[in-house]
């Protein structure tokens, strides 16, 4: 008994403390409640200051519909942050979705299309008669779906249209009915093609990367070989174009044929010899060199010497000349009429020019004795009778008036101009111009050019573009303008177009006219002031006339029309600021409040996480990654991009790595999208996220294959090595740096290997990380032997450069044809200007990196600023945007905001098309700035992407 009763009373007192505890909590619920309920008594009467006070005094946060109270009251005292995140807490924790619909339609108030669609979008998810009959709503749902479609979004886009279906039925009015047909066929057609991409990425089984990689290196051979088979100059194209070095038998047949002028037009630089060679060394080479010609053996040995260190040469004598100098002599007396392109390729510009006129001069007859019984000797008449058969004679005895043209004093207006003739005939311009006679240099050209197309002479108009592009590259606009402007052809109309442009940059650096203009001044004592005058008023139409090549739909603005005058708008207000406003508190709001207005995500997101990332805003773009933390609805691969970009400047790896798996899984091109994020992840230190990222994109490409990936790979796998502790501590880590580059070298053929090494190691100096101890660290892995060490001059010489031991290279050490170590001395300043043989002999296009090293490291500022000029209307798209920074930053501040004017206004400039495809023009029209990317790069001085993607 005694034992029953005392669980009877342990049982008890258990029900009486259970009893107890539940009118406590029903008291503190019931307190609860009268709190809530006050504020919002208080929030109905307008006491919103008292409505805040009591909420604030509560013991925790109200709920439900106090918690809606609250807000209102903060929105009406315009705390409006602060009632967001009411309104969000009461919904993530309590779970009332009436306060996501508020929350979404405060948004709206505020301006915030693109978070508010986002929180609609998800309460339909959540409960589809949640915003029934809400007509305000399906406006902005089929708005996003518009700009996901025109993203390429179309599946993310057909579930907006079903959402607004959801939310108000079909429409009935005619206009509406018709306006939505449209869309939805905008819609279906995008979804269409998503899943077209899809299926095509999916067709391809296990094997087909192999078989790609074998069909491709197939591809390469089969071209070589039909080079081979074609001739010198078709193998030579060929190789350049894979970048491949060739067999020895290859090297010396187009080196001897280059001699006699039957390799192409244009001289063989040495940096394309030194390609050619490769990781050969000469005793690979010297078998097949010296069974050559034995006349044109000594042009082959020259070429080599330049090039490749252990190439035997005695050494300069001091009682005579060196064996460099004999084989010299040889080579010019070896090559007859082409010795002026051995001299060229020595520097010597007279000697070439006198050379080249002996073979096309105009040479006069022969006077007969008079006899007794002739009358008075009749005068000579000029005649073109070369040493030896060529073109030269189809020279005219007399000069030919050319409409609007005037002949120079000079021989080159008694020859005819043919094809065979015609780029000689024009050389002899440049080469007047090289040796300071400007004025005969641009009659020369002008009257040759127009001769050449008023006889309708094969590929004139073309020969006319590459003359005034010469022109325009070295900073001189005016007279590229007056040499193009004697053709109407296509190509020459393209580089008066950017000739226009560049004299309109040169306006805005100057802030006018600029002074002691030297190329305006040729011009006007040329072709007269007036003629100057004309063609000034002309500048800003031709600078403007261009063809636009066609794009994908985009429903981006662009950085231009973001930033004019007359632009309003969330975005453009931020984009404004942080331009003009530099310490603007509002700076961060401003931009995380520009990217919550886009109805998309996406087009906000490309101009602002990177101003986000490059300010250290890391608290805006923390609290925005937040509020999009459980957004589901954001199934646009861009808008994904843009959460994933911003979870990564706020530091959240995981939630990162996480939503760029979603996004590269919705995107219709996920090479492009894991590569665009590769490069955020990159610029904020996340080296897994890169690394996965790259990894990604290379998965998603074709035959597993792209270079630029590739070399990506390698130099992010590399950039711990100068902080990494186990890279540096640890056995395993110290081989890291030559796994990763063999890794990369063993991906190509063997004859491929020589690039990649040489573009490997230039990219490498190019990274902030490389010091002392990582070029000792990394030489072994690019240069694992003595023989590729050597091999590889010009690369050490950079990486040595940009770790603090430059290369001891002297001006006299560098030929006029030797790009590369010349672009090494102009950047160490040890050279202040380009040689004028290679201004004068080397294509503009095949010496963008030494234009840029001049326009950055020259100390003649003139020189600096109209080489920046020439680089920015002529180079391909990434010279271009390197270009137009140099130049804002020699700029005065004054001026500065007039070159930003222009840079925005997608002025027509030139790029080199494709010398390898005949097909294609020699010169391509584009325009300034190719992307958005470049755009906000340039305009707003961010550093450039490290990684080259």
């Amino acid at each position: 008994m005694r034992g029953h009763d005392s669980v009877a009373s342990r049982a008890s007192a258990s029900v009486g403390r259970s009893w107890r505890a539940s009118v406590l909590a029903a008291a503190v619920l019931l307190a609860t409640a009268g709190c809530g309920g006050a504020v919002v008594r208080l929030t109905k009467k307008g006491e919103y200051d008292e409505a805040i006070a009591k909420a604030e005094a509560m013991r925790s946060p109200p709920r439900g519909r106090a918690a809606r109270s609250l807000a209102t009251a903060l929105s009406e005292r315009g705390r409006h942050e602060q009632a967001r995140g009411v309104l969000l807490a009461d919904f993530r924790h309590g779970g009332d979705l009436r306060s996501l619909v508020a929350l979404a339609d405060l948004e709206r108030t505020l301006g915030l299309d693109g978070i508010a669609a986002s929180h609609y979008a998800r309460a339909v998810d959540l409960q589809q008669d949640s915003l029934r009959g809400r007509a305000d709503v399906c406006p902005l749902l089929r708005r996003r779906a518009a700009v996901w479609a025109a993203e390429g979004a179309g599946l993310a886009a057909e579930r907006d249209l079903e959402r607004a279906r959801i939310i108000c039925g079909e429409p009935t009015e005619p206009a509406a009915v018709a306006e939505l047909q449209r869309l939805r066929a905008l819609v279906d057609a995008s979804a269409q093609g998503e899943v077209d991409a899809r299926v095509a990425r999916s067709q391809c089984g296990d094997g087909c990367e192999e078989a790609d990689g074998q069909a491709r290196r197939q591809a390469r051979q089969a071209a070589l070989e039909r080079a081979r088979k074609e001739g010198p100059e078709a193998l030579r194209d060929e190789a350049a174009r894979q970048g491949v070095q060739l067999p020895a038998e290859d090297v010396a047949a187009i080196l001897v044929a280059d001699a006699r002028g039957r390799a192409g037009e244009a001289l063989m630089t040495d940096d394309e010899v030194r390609g050619l060679v490769g990781e050969q060394r000469w005793t690979d080479l010297a078998p097949a060199v010296m069974s050559s010609d034995a006349d044109l053996t000594a042009y082959a040995q020259l070429r080599l010497a330049a090039v490749m260190s252990d190439v035997p040469v005695t050494l300069r004598s001091r009682t005579g000349p060196g064996e460099l100098d004999v084989w010299l002599a040889r080579a010019t007396e070896a090559a007859g009429e082409q010795g002026w392109r051995v001299l060229a390729w020595a520097g010597d510009v007279t000697g070439a020019e006198l050379a080249l006129s002996s073979q096309w001069r105009p040479r006069r007859a022969p006077v007969a004795a008079p006899s007794e019984a002739a009358g008075p000797s009749e005068p000579a008449t000029t005649q073109s009778e070369p040493s030896s058969p060529s073109p030269a004679l189809e020279a005219s005895p007399t000069v030919e008036e050319v409409e609007g043209v005037t002949a120079p004093e000079h021989w080159t207006s008694r020859v005819e101009p043919t094809p065979q003739n015609l780029g000689a005939l024009l050389l002899e311009g440049r080469l007047r111009t090289a040796a300071g006679q400007g004025e005969r240099g641009l009659e020369i050209q002008r009257y040759v050019g127009a001769r050449a197309l008023a006889r309708g002479t094969l590929q004139a108009d073309a020969r006319v573009a590459d003359e005034a592009a010469w022109h325009l590259a070295h900073g001189r606009p005016w007279q590229a303008w007056a040499v193009a402007s004697v053709s109407t052809g296509p190509q020459s109309q393209r580089v008066v177009a950017a000739a226009g442009t560049a004299l309109r940059l040169a306006a805005a650096f100057c802030g006018g006219a600029c002074q002691d203009d030297a190329d305006r001044e040729l011009v006007e004592r040329t072709l007269g002031e007036a003629w100057v005058v004309e063609h000034e008023a002309e500048q800003v139409a031709v600078s403007q006339h261009h063809e636009r090549p066609g794009a994908p739909i985009d429903a981006c603005p662009t950085l231009g029309e973001l930033l004019a005058p007359d632009a309003t708008g969330p975005l453009s207000e931020a984009l404004k600021t942080m331009l003009d406003g530099a310490q603007d508190p509002r700076r961060a709001v401003l931009l995380r409040r520009a990217i919550e207005s886009d109805v998309g995500l996406g087009c906000a997101g490309r101009y602002v996480v990177p101003l986000m990332r490059e300010h250290g805003f890391v608290a805006s773009a923390d609290a925005l990654a937040e509020v999009l933390a459980h957004e589901a609805t954001l199934e646009a691969p861009r808008a994904l991009t843009v959460h994933a970009a911003l979870a990564m400047v706020a530091g959240r790896e995981q939630q990162a790595s996480l939503l760029a798996t979603a996004a590269g899984a919705a995107s219709q091109e996920p090479a492009r999208t894991w590569r665009d994020l590769a490069r955020h992840a990159h610029a904020t230190g996340q080296r897994e996220l890169s690394l996965r990222g790259l990894r990604e994109a290379l998965m998603h490409t074709p035959g597993l294959h792209d270079p630029a990936l590739e070399q990506a790979l390698v130099l992010v796998g590399l950039a711990g090595i100068d902080r990494g502790w186990s890279m540096r501590e640890t056995a395993a880590g110290a081989d890291e740096p030559a796994a990763h580059v063999a890794d990369l070298v063993a991906r190509v053929e063997p004859a491929r290997r020589f690039a990649v090494r040489e573009q490997l190691a230039r990219a490498l100096a190019e990274q902030p990380w490389v010091d002392a101890d990582a070029r000792q660290r990394l030489a072994p892995a690019l240069w694992p032997s003595p023989e590729l060490e050597q091999a590889h001059a010009i690369g050490r010489a950079w990486v040595g450069l940009a770790s603090g031991s430059p290369p001891a290279l002297g001006p006299d050490d560098v030929g006029p044809m030797d790009l590369a170590a010349q672009t090494i001395l102009v950047t160490l300043r040890r050279r202040n200007e380009l040689a004028p043989g290679t201004e004068a002999f080397v294509d503009p296009a095949h010496m963008e990196a030494l234009r840029l090293a001049v326009a950055r490291h020259s100390r003649t500022f003139t020189l600096r600023w109209r080489m920046a000029i020439g680089l920015a209307a002529y180079g391909s798209p990434r010279a271009r945007a390197q270009a137009a920074t140099v130049l804002l930053e020699m700029a005065e501040p004054a001026m500065r905001k007039a070159l930003l004017e222009l840079l925005l206004e997608d002025l027509a400039v030139i790029e080199p098309g494709d010398a390898g495809d005949p097909a294609v023009a020699r010169v391509r029209e584009a325009v300034l700035l190719a992307t958005p990317e470049d755009q906000l790069t340039v305009v707003f001085t961010l550093p450039p992407d490290p990684l080259g993607l």
